[in-house]
């Protein structure tokens, strides 16, 4: 019985079948040249033969598969790079190696010792010392079977950061002061690192890098990037007095990171806090004692003094620290009062309330309680338009 009319043709096409596969078992591809290198590389690379075919990639260079390690080093550091071959792997096609002969490769370009690299009778391949272009691929060939690949990353360490405001460079820790309501824009620079570094803000230790700008720029002739980061607060709150901000920089070099870090002085106006004993709403009779403390939350601190509303106007009264302490209230004791302070943005004063003396029967004396529960805040300075009043409406007392 004959071969099927579909299979007649199969005895010709068996040699070119065989001599695909021997050709598809070398098949090797052009080494890619993209990514930055750093300047100077071509005097710093690692010398390579000048024979054609030892300028490509082989796929099966590797010991058959893809990277089994990653190892990061620091410019300038030591290397040395063991090589390990198992006896089953298949030898390379075409290698020309003799028995034992130890082969090394970078990106698929055959090493050539120098000074600064050498490869030991044990095969072990040193570096004196690592230089940017050494970064890339690595195998060996023992008698020329390929060893593991190694993916080589040499970085250069980041300079500690620093924070810049107002064009100024600000000390390590410094202490930066501003008004409240103020936009204040930070700026984190950090000199060198290849790869260029990552840049975190903190502010009271929440992370807030989502409001920042980043922009690394390359420095050809140093080989190295400069990275500048923008945070910016669109307005200053009194809540972010005393507050941290740390700029933190993290790198492959580093084993931990680096930061920049200062504390917001947040300038604002005084805001009053008023407290009565007996507390408010109290009777307050002819002889009993009452005590007013008023608390001014400020910065700069502002000292408290206190006032009583008279016809002529208002004038201060003997108090100590924020108290105000009728021992022995009487009639005259009777009127308006309110807290008052001096402090670098003006002159500012507290709502007044009443105390009302009531006399032995348990009245007034004849004077009337007021309609009102309090005057309003004042302040004499153009530049402070509303105060923070700070204190609920006080019931008359």
């Amino acid at each position: 019985m004959g071969l099927p009319h579909c299979l007649k043709g199969l005895p010709l096409l068996l040699p070119l079948l065989l001599l695909f596969c021997c050709l598809a078992s070398d098949v090797r591809y052009l080494r890619h040249g993209g990514g930055r290198r750093e300047a100077g590389d071509a005097a710093l690379a690692v010398n390579a033969t000048d024979v054609p075919g030892e300028e490509l990639v082989e796929e099966d260079g590797g010991g058959g598969g893809g990277v089994v390690e990653e190892r990061v080093v620091v410019r300038g550091q030591e290397v040395v790079l063991e090589c390990e071959v198992l006896d089953h792997v298949t030898p390379v096609p075409g290698d020309d190696s003799v028995q034992g002969e130890v082969r090394w490769y970078h990106d698929g370009v055959r090493l050539r010792e120098d000074l600064r690299v050498s490869v030991m009778w044990t095969g072990r391949l040193m570096f004196s010392h690592a230089v940017v272009a050494d970064s890339g691929v690595w195998w060996c060939r023992r008698s020329a079977r390929p060893g593991p690949r190694i993916r080589i990353l040499v970085v250069i360490p980041p300079e500690r950061p620093f924070m810049v405001y107002g064009g100024a460079q600000l000390a390590a820790g410094a202490r930066l002061t501003t008004r409240e309501g103020n936009t204040l824009t930070l700026h984190c620079v950090v000199n060198g690192g290849n790869p260029a570094p990552q840049l975190t803000w903190l502010l009271a230790s929440r992370d807030v890098t989502t409001a920042s700008q980043l922009r690394s720029v390359w420095v050809g002739e140093e080989g190295q990037y400069r990275t500048l980061s923008n945070l910016t607060l669109a307005q200053a709150g009194r809540d972010h007095h005393n507050a941290s901000v740390a700029c933190i920089v993290t790198h492959p070099s580093l084993q931990h990171p680096a930061s920049a870090t200062l504390t917001l002085n947040i300038q604002y106006s005084p805001d009053f806090r008023l407290r009565r004993w007996p507390v408010w709403g109290t009777p307050v009779r002819e002889g009993s004692t009452v005590s007013l403390l008023c608390l001014v939350d400020a910065n700069p601190p502002s000292t408290p003094t206190w006032l009583k509303e008279t016809e002529g106007g208002a004038r201060e009264v003997s108090s100590s620290g924020g108290w105000l302490n009728l021992t022995r209230a009487a009639p005259e004791d009777r009127g308006w009062y309110k807290c008052a302070t001096t402090h670098p943005f003006g002159h500012f004063a507290s709502h007044s309330v009443f105390i009302n003396v009531l006399g032995e029967g348990g009245g007034g004396g004849g004077m009337q309680a007021p309609q009102v529960l309090r005057k309003v805040a004042t302040t004499s300075s153009p530049t402070q338009a509303a105060l923070h009043p700070g204190c609920p409406l006080l019931p008359v007392g």
